[in-house]
């Protein structure tokens, strides 16, 4: 049982009749639950072949949920194949699904798998799927043999001359070597004015990014806004902006941690939670975006 937000949430973890796979969720007093679901191969898998795993969560309509971490597939090596969101009654059902391979042979440990959200009332909700464990098995067949140890190398036959290959060798790698430096020279180009700066792109982008004029053009909006603003974490301060959730990349970058959290929060909501805000606040979330990238350039700048 967890207190969260005022309200008592209790966290059931059960496995499900079908093999490999585990559910974990949450049920409040009065309201739908919150939950996750976990897709696993029922047998063991092997050593560096690919498999298949789906991760399901679902929640109440009008909770704002939190995106999902793709950090949790560690130690699987793992590439995303789609994800698709319906609704089902007053539930939301969002389903990923990868493709993913082991390296490591034994018991792998995986998850927990966290779901949280936020009802309308500012209410938490969370759930999760424990620790799953996964079997890989050795790709070397069973038994895996004996072991073929080299030859002496002291029983290879020695080659009779070996200093006129060498230096032939060496000669020719020489000359080769500065008949290319010559040609490269020649072919230099003339030294090219400066690009534009991080900051200039992401303002351009900015400035090219047109508000939705209808409600089917919201997600799609929202989507090119949290792609400019990571874009540029990534050009100014060299982040694998695309690879960290929106906490992580508020908590690496530097300066303008704020907007950036506001603006992401505003995307998260409308790409994850399937939020359709009103039009004052498309305006807003851009503003916050021109904020974050001020704010990074105006350090540069000072330093």
């Amino acid at each position: 049982m967890r207190q969260r937000g005022g309200a008592v949430v209790y966290v059931i973890v059960s496995a499900l009749a079908s093999g490999g796979t585990l559910a974990a969720q949450s049920a409040v007093s009065g309201e739908p639950a919150v939950g996750v679901r976990v897709e696993l191969p029922p047998d063991a898998v092997e050593f560096g072949r690919e498999f298949e795993l789906a991760i399901e969560r679902s929640w109440p309509v009008g909770h704002a949920a939190l995106p999902f971490d793709p950090l949790a597939l560690l130690p699987l090596a793992a590439v995303e194949l789609g994800a698709d969101a319906r609704q089902v009654g007053e539930r939301l059902i969002e389903t990923r699904r990868f493709r993913a391979t082991a390296w490591q042979v034994g018991e792998l440990a995986l998850g927990p798998f966290v779901l949280k959200t936020r009802d309308p009332d500012g209410g938490e909700h969370a759930a999760d799927s424990g620790e799953l464990q996964l079997r890989v098995r050795s790709a070397l067949p069973e038994p895996p043999g004996e072991l073929e140890w080299p030859g002496d190398v002291r029983d290879r036959p020695r080659p009779t001359s070996w200093l006129l290959p060498v230096a032939v060798a060496l000669a020719a790698l020489l000359l080769g070597g500065g008949v290319w430096r010559w040609r490269v020279r020649r072919a230099l180009p003339a030294a090219e004015a400066p690009g534009p700066t991080p900051a200039e792109l992401a303002r351009t982008e900015l400035a090219a990014l047109a508000l939705p004029d209808q409600a089917a053009a919201i997600e799609g909006y929202y989507v090119a806004l949290a792609e400019i603003v990571r874009r540029f974490a990534e050009r100014r301060y060299a982040l694998r902006a695309f690879v960290h959730t929106s906490e992580e990349l508020v908590a690496v970058v530097p300066i303008g941690g704020d907007p950036l959290a506001d603006c992401l929060f505003a995307c998260d909501l409308v790409k994850f939670a399937v939020v359709r805000p009103a039009s004052a606040a498309h305006t807003a979330a851009k503003t916050e975006a021109l904020a974050f990238v001020d704010a990074a350039d105006d350090a540069r700048g000072a330093s």
